[in-house]
């Protein structure tokens, strides 16, 4: 059955997958070409925008030009009524009232014979210039005569010159302020211009020049940056725009994100706009969400439906036999008379009975091994005399201490004094009998986290975790050499204990056991050394 369930789910959901998927990449393409149209628009806007603003350029230095020829000839009719007005403080009141650059006249050779500038004084006008005045056959012809330099510069000059009807001089010349006169190069109304549209936050605009594949400008509320994966500026992003078609939605990848990128080419430059894909491929994902959703409901449902048949017409007759074993499996006996229906169950419901019997033989051996295994675990962890770690049981623990971190504390050794002549004297149960009063002592004197163990024979030992000082660890142990002598058997000859202790105390960090129980011995040979029934605490701190 859970095959059949997983097939038919594998169908549905293969099929439905591939119908979402078709659905997203049409929704996708569709969110594109829309967003495409929605950046084509907008260059649209800014292309009417430069036309708008390169008119109204054309149209101020031709209003400019106007202004400055009636200044000239207002210059020629001011001298030809008051000649004082063509010296070169004359020249200087007028060029003040006008506001104009530096006031010039000219001879009819061409030299400048008096200005406003003194370093135009002396020095030759344009003789094309000159020449057309002289070859016009207007009374007061002029020519203007401005800088035109590449798209990328603001024009350098700006001049008309006047011609005369004076004896005295040729024509005027006035020079523009171009402090005064904001005359901007084609780079300067570009940046303009993209300054002032308004777009989304995501949404930016820029112009790339023919001239030097350099960025002309950005709007303003984006990144003033802009990257082309693999695309330098200069002669590479020219050709790259090139290659692209205008109007038509491409994806790139700009300043390290996916961007929808629409161009629109001008005589002098490329416009480019490109936006954020999240919107896009949110749609995306909240179509391909819904789908799946769907496709699941659908197979969920379908799946339901397949298995309430499924269970009313098989799964029912399957039901009485995990019933009828249910029933054996707790004991309860054999089939009952209304699972008579169900002949082929008896065999099955004999085998599982016997299966249960073998299953509880097999559990009562395994705690029986549980048991021993227990057993023998603490046979070789303790000592059976006194209940204490054996050498193996305690070793292992104070190794795996003292190779720790925190490896601070105290080893201390004892030995009982005369032990042997004890069992010489009085036999193996009188030393067995001390052998245990001293394990209560040391059981009594130190706590449940302190390690105590028999090491063997009248040898014995005692790890004490943490930092322990000379004082404390003499206070202790005179504590135990107390209750050893009033404590229950310490007032009787034959079981009065004399024990000896070498102690060694470990600092932190990782130590080996098997040198501080060197240490400990050598210090517990001094205190038998000392007279026995008594210690010797090494005061040096490894």
């Amino acid at each position: 059955m859970k095959r059949l369930y997983k097939r038919l789910a594998a169908t549905y959901l293969v099929s439905a997958m591939l119908f979402v998927l078709i659905f997203a990449v049409i929704l996708y393409i569709r969110g594109r070409d829309e967003n495409g149209y929605y950046l084509y628009q907008l260059l649209g806007g800014v292309d009417g925008n430069l036309e708008d603003i390169t008119e109204e350029y054309e149209s101020s230095v031709k209003r400019l030009s106007e202004e400055y020829i009636k200044h000239a000839r207002e210059v020629s009719g001011i001298i030809a009524a008051d000649a004082a007005a063509a010296s070169p403080s004359g020249l200087e009141t007028l060029r003040i009232i006008m506001g104009t650059g530096p006031i010039s006249l000219i001879s009819p050779s061409g030299e400048i014979m008096v200005s406003t500038d003194e370093s135009l004084q002396g020095t030759q006008e344009d003789g094309e210039i000159i020449s057309r005045l002289k070859a016009s056959g207007e009374k007061n012809a002029a020519a203007v005569n401005i800088d035109e330099p590449d798209f990328w510069e603001r024009p350098g000059y700006f001049r008309v010159t006047v011609r005369s009807d004076s004896t005295s001089f040729f024509a005027v010349r006035i020079d523009g302020d171009l402090t005064r006169l904001q005359l901007t190069s084609g780079s300067d109304r570009v940046s303009s211009i993209l300054r002032r549209a308004t777009t989304e936050y995501d949404t930016s605009i820029f112009a790339a020049g023919k001239a030097r594949g350099k960025i002309l400008g950005i709007t303003k509320n984006n990144r003033q940056d802009i990257h082309i994966e693999n695309v330098s500026e200069g002669k590479q992003l020219l050709d790259f725009l090139s290659l692209l078609s205008e109007g038509r939605p491409v994806v790139l990848r700009i300043n390290g994100a996916y961007q929808i990128v629409v161009i629109r080419e001008r005589h002098d430059m490329y416009l480019a706009a490109f936006t954020g894909m999240e919107e896009v491929m949110a749609n995306v994902a909240a179509a391909f969400a819904i789908g799946l959703s769907s496709v699941a409901v659908i197979t969920v449902m379908t799946i339901l439906i397949v298995r309430f048949y499924i269970q009313k017409y098989v799964f029912a007759h399957f039901e009485k036999i995990r019933e009828g074993i249910q029933r054996v499996l707790r004991g309860e006996g054999s089939i009952r008379e209304d699972d008579s229906e169900v002949p082929e169950l008896a065999p099955l419901l004999e085998m599982i009975s016997r299966l249960g019997q073998e299953y509880v033989r097999k559990s009562e051996g395994m705690n029986q091994m549980e048991d021993q295994l227990s057993a023998a675990r603490n046979a070789a962890e303790y000592d059976r005399l006194t209940g204490l770690y054996n050498r193996n049981g305690f070793e292992r623990r104070a190794e795996a201490f003292f190779h720790s971190r925190n490896s601070c504390g105290a080893l201390l050794l004892f030995d009982l004094d005369n032990f042997k002549r004890v069992n010489d004297t009085e036999g193996h149960p009188a030393g067995d009998r001390l052998l245990v009063l001293f394990s209560r002592r040391l059981s009594d004197t130190f706590t449940q986290g302190e390690v105590i163990g028999r090491l063997g024979g009248d040898e014995f030992i005692v790890l004490i975790p943490g930092a322990v000082s000379v004082e404390v660890m003499k206070a202790r142990l005179q504590k135990l050499y107390d209750s050893i002598r009033t404590g229950p058997g310490g007032g009787a000859e034959k079981d009065r204990i004399s024990v000896s202790a070498g102690v060694v105390l470990a600092g932190s960090g990782p130590q080996e056991y098997s040198v501080l129980y060197q240490l400990a011995d050598t210090a517990l040979y001094k205190a038998k050394r000392l007279g026995k029934n008594q210690f010797y605490i090494n005061v040096k701190i490894l």
